[in-house]
C-alpha cells in the first residue's frame, strides 16, 4: 500500500511540473515535496567583485546592467524587483515627501507583501539613483526592459572576462550583501529587515561568511589587486553620473 502511495505520489510530482496549473492535487502535492528540499544557497558575492562587474558592463556599453548591479546589491533587491522598477520607484529625500530624510526604492510587488522599502545607504548608488530618476519617466522602467535574464548573462560574461571559476547569479548579490553587513557588524534583525525577509531563519541561508572568507582565498592572485580597487571605481561610478 505504502508503494502504492509514493508511486501515486511519484506521477503528481513529475506531473506537476508540467501540469500544475490544471491539476490541484499535483500542485498541492508538488509545493509539499519541494518544502522537504535543502535551500540551495547562490555564492555570496563580495561588494569589490560586483562593482568590477559592473564597470566591466559599462565600459562594454551596457551602462543600464552596469548600474542596476550596484543598485541590486546596496538595496537587497531581487532580480525581479530590479526589472520591475519604475521612475515613481525612486524616493529621494529632496523629493519633499520622505520627512524621514531616507533615500530608497519603492518594491511594489515583494515576496512579504506589496509596496515594501528597499533602503539605500552607498553614497555613489544614491546618485546614480539621482542621474536615473532624472532620465527615467514616472512610470517608465528604470532598467529599460532589460530582463531577469539578460542580468544573469551579463553576471555569467563578466565572470568568464575575469576567468573566475565561481558560478554566481542576480541572487548572489543578496548573499552577498546580507553576508557583508552580518560581519560589519550589523545584527542579525537588522539585517532581516533590510533584506525584507519575512523569518530569522529564512535570512539566515543568507549568512555564508565561511562561504564568502573561502571566495576571497580562493580568487586568483592576479585578480586580488583589481578587486581592492571596488572602492576606486565606485568613485568612478559616482563621477560618472
Amino acid at each position: 500500500y505504502q508503494l502504492c502511495v509514493n508511486a501515486v505520489q511519484g506521477v503528481q510530482v513529475v506531473c506537476g511540473f508540467h501540469f500544475k496549473h490544471v491539476l490541484p492535487t499535483s500542485r498541492r502535492c508538488l509545493r509539499a515535496w519541494q518544502k522537504q528540499v535543502p535551500a540551495q544557497s547562490a555564492q555570496p558575492m563580495p561588494q569589490n567583485w560586483v562593482t568590477v562587474m559592473a564597470l566591466l558592463n559599462i565600459l562594454r556599453g551596457e551602462w543600464v546592467i552596469g548600474l542596476g548591479l550596484v543598485i541590486a546589491f546596496d538595496g537587497y533587491l531581487r532580480v525581479g524587483e530590479l526589472t520591475r522598477l519604475r521612475g515613481s520607484d525612486i524616493l529621494l529625500p529632496e523629493d519633499g515627501v520622505d520627512s524621514f530624510q531616507n533615500c530608497g526604492l519603492r518594491i511594489r510587488y515583494a515576496k512579504t507583501g506589496r509596496n515594501q522599502f528597499a533602503r539605500i545607504t552607498d553614497p555613489a548608488v544614491i546618485s546614480v539613483l539621482r542621474y536615473l530618476k532624472l532620465v527615467t519617466g514616472a512610470e517608465d522602467l528604470v532598467m529599460r526592459g532589460t530582463t531577469g535574464a539578460e542580468m544573469n548573462a551579463a553576471l555569467k560574461w563578466a565572470t568568464g572576462i575575469l576567468g573566475l571559476s565561481f558560478h554566481f547569479t542576480m541572487h548572489s548579490l543578496r548573499h552577498g550583501r546580507a553576508t557583508m553587513g552580518f560581519l560589519g557588524g550589523d545584527p542579525a534583525e537588522q539585517v532581516r529587515l533590510e533584506g525584507r525577509w519575512a523569518s530569522r531563519k529564512s535570512m539566515e541561508i543568507y549568512l555564508q561568511a565561511v562561504t564568502a572568507l573561502l571566495l576571497q582565498l580562493a580568487c586568483p592572485a592576479a585578480l586580488s589587486s583589481l578587486f581592492k580597487l571596488g572602492p576606486l571605481f565606485r568613485g568612478v561610478l559616482l563621477r560618472f553620473v
